[in-house]
């Protein structure tokens, strides 16, 4: 299998959610629907041939989006628990730039 010479194309970003992901307990989240939508997306987009990256949300705000096409933004339970004013500027910025986004359920 040849090495890779140059990076990967950067095509689809998915957020990592977080606050659901230090706050929210396992228990709470018996049958792991909350994290399924996440791999949902991965094994969805990847499954059909795009390059995936998981981003945090600081990376996001620090516009690291500029390089993807697309943004796939999975459930999170608490993301009223973050401050993310930032963020949803630079996923503002992103949407009006010509980016695309795809949002899973919200709970």
């Amino acid at each position: 299998m040849p090495l890779l010479k140059n990076a990967r194309a950067k095509e689809v970003a998915i957020l990592f959610p977080a606050e659901m992901s230090l706050y929210e307990p396992l228990e709470v989240d018996v049958e792991g629907r909350h994290r399924m939508d996440l791999l949902g997306w991965y094994a969805q987009f990847v499954d059909l041939g795009w390059h995936v990256d998981i981003l945090h949300l600081s990376q996001v705000a620090a516009g690291k989006l500029a390089d993807y096409s697309m943004l796939i933004v999975p459930t999170n339970s608490l993301y009223d628990l973050g401050e993310n004013g930032a963020l949803e500027s630079a996923v503002k910025q992103f949407v009006e730039n010509g980016g695309t986004v795809f949002h899973g359920p919200q709970l």
